[in-house]
């Protein structure tokens, strides 16, 4: 008995000595994000709290208290919203205009972030706080200078499809030919007038960046962090990886660099029974099967226009099958009589909607984590997006023949009527994408497991620098060898004039060099050498 306890009591403070050595401190950075952003990683937020992690989380949205996780907000992804025009304002502007307005004024934002008690607080000492920061890469130059004073390896992690001027800091160069803009909406089969469009827009915006954003971002932090701050180019540069929310099966074929990980999907998981409220049993009842219809969390219901609010009900009143509708607003600001076969929900556990056997399609904006849940689940995609990644997804999802996509200021109700219709009873769409889903679930390892070993790679190799490609050190114009064109063009331009010259001349040549030897024979004549 003395030794079962002495052998417990051994393995109890073997434990207890392993875990804290094992366990790290990691900073997951979202401030100036959506609550859809943090909803990617959250999943792996908790994976690595389970294996002891001690995690601080910086984002746009509180979760449920997760043990070991600290959640901070900084400022709620609503009130940066707020600042953006609204989604069917911003689909009434031009493209080059809509990207502008889509730009909140990041630096007034940041300033309001440095001067808050919680900020200053995690900001104190940070040398040595935390083994790893994870790092939202879109939007938060503004904290690079902190960033770089936690003298810690660096993950950036991506929601959407990575455009340029993200993976460029990890040495990928992305090629304009067949990977077009993610705010464009095009696919990788773009026309020639397109990749036109595409190379246009992708220099302004390496412009915009180079010219704009991180001489302000510069002057930013060296105002916060003293001027012997490295700039924001050598401080990405110095990023150990990039987990990307893509998958090839749904997005444009990328030449990844071994420090670029794919982890689309990773927040997917089977559906379980709905517990709360009678949801399950209306679903479970809906034996002609149910439409899903949710524009996500960034477009509230009370944010559609009421001639639009109109034209989706009277479609839905006159449907054979039911229609559930996530609609976020208070119930009593639905315009109308809400029809029989609709039910109105403000939130709903999506996944396991998308998962239950009697659902026929989902109504969608096109955000990529709601199309990744869909091609998981099988469930065909209407799509009517807004802005950002969205039309890129809602075109890979029409290209692969698992969905439709629609301008929803140029639907009409007859029009709307016709393809919900044809896509409920057309069972082509339904193959389609449960072949994508075979494909899409079928990986050596799951998203969630491949970000968690990467994650922890970096944390047991000290960042991994090794993984860094050559062509980080590689500027624009050398990674695309345009220097040894140049040089070889100019070389061509030189030999050709040469050549040129030497035939154009050369009979003149020909007779100065006969005359010269004349006039040689000639002396040597009337000197007796012949």
């Amino acid at each position: 008995m003395n030794k079962v306890l002495l052998f417990l009591i051994f393995t109890t403070t073997l434990t207890s000595c392993i875990l804290p050595c094992n366990s790290k401190n990691i900073l997951v950075f979202l401030p100036i994000s959506s609550r859809s952003v943090k909803n990617v990683y959250l999943p792996l937020i908790k994976e690595l709290a389970s294996k002891g992690h001690n995690i601080t989380v910086v984002s746009a949205a509180s979760s449920p208290p997760i043990e070991n996780v600290e959640d901070i907000v900084f400022v709620p992804g609503e009130k940066v919203l707020e600042r953006l025009a609204t989604p069917f304002d911003l689909l009434r502007l031009p493209i080059r205009i809509r990207l502008a307005a889509l730009n909140p004024d990041l630096m007034q934002i940041c300033t309001e972030i440095y001067e808050q008690e919680d900020f200053k607080k995690l900001a104190k000492d940070p040398k040595g706080k935390f083994d790893l920061v994870i790092l939202n890469a879109v939007g938060n130059y503004c904290f690079y200078g902190l960033i770089h004073e936690f003298q810690a390896p660096v993950i950036g992690v991506m929601s959407f499809p990575p455009p340029n001027f993200v993976t460029e800091p990890y040495g990928l160069h992305l090629p304009y030919s067949f990977v077009p803009v993610t705010f464009l909406g095009y696919t990788d089969k773009m026309t020639f007038c397109q990749r036109v469009q595409n190379f246009i827009l992708q220099w302004l915006i390496r412009c915009r960046k180079y010219f704009q954003h991180k001489p302000e971002s510069d002057k930013f932090i060296a105002s916060k962090h003293g001027p012997n701050i490295p700039s924001i180019e050598e401080i990405e540069g110095t990023f150990s990886l990039l987990l990307s929310n893509t998958h090839f099966a749904m997005n444009s074929k990328l030449p990844l660099t071994p420090d670029i990980i794919e982890v689309g999907g990773m927040h997917c998981r089977p559906s379980k029974r709905i517990e709360e409220g009678n949801l399950q049993k209306w679903l479970d009842d809906s034996t002609n099967g149910f439409i899903y219809f949710s524009f996500g969390s960034v477009i509230q219901g009370s944010q559609i226009p009421k001639e639009y609010k109109i034209m989706f009900t009277q479609v839905f009143s006159n449907l054979s099958v039911n229609v559930l509708w996530k609609w976020e607003s208070d119930f009593a600001e639905f315009i109308g009589e809400i029809p029989p076969n609709v039910r109105l929900e403000k939130w709903v556990s999506q996944q396991d909607v998308l998962g239950h056997k009697n659902i026929k399609l989902f109504i969608s904006h096109g955000g990529i984590l709601g199309v990744q849940e869909a091609v998981y689940h099988a469930v065909p995609i209407l799509g009517f997006p807004f802005f950002l990644d969205q039309g890129q997804n809602m075109a890979y999802v029409k290209q692969n023949g698992i969905g439709e996509n629609f301008e929803i200021l140029e639907m009409t109700e007859e029009k709307l009527s016709e393809v919900i219709n044809q896509m409920i009873t057309n069972d082509s769409y339904k193959t389609q994408i449960q072949e994508m889903s075979r494909v899409f679930r079928d990986q050596p390892q799951t998203p969630l497991e491949r970000a968690l070993f990467w994650v922890e790679f970096v944390l047991r190799h000290d960042g991994a620098y090794f993984l860094k490609s050559a062509s980080r050190d590689l500027s624009l114009f050398k990674y695309q060898s345009y220097d040894v064109v140049l040089f070889l063009v100019v070389a061509s331009l030189i030999l050709l004039i040469f050549f040129y010259g030497l035939y154009k001349y050369f009979w003149i040549a020909f007779l100065i060099v006969l005359g010269i030897l004349a006039v040689i024979l000639g002396i040597a004549w009337q000197m007796e050498y012949i």
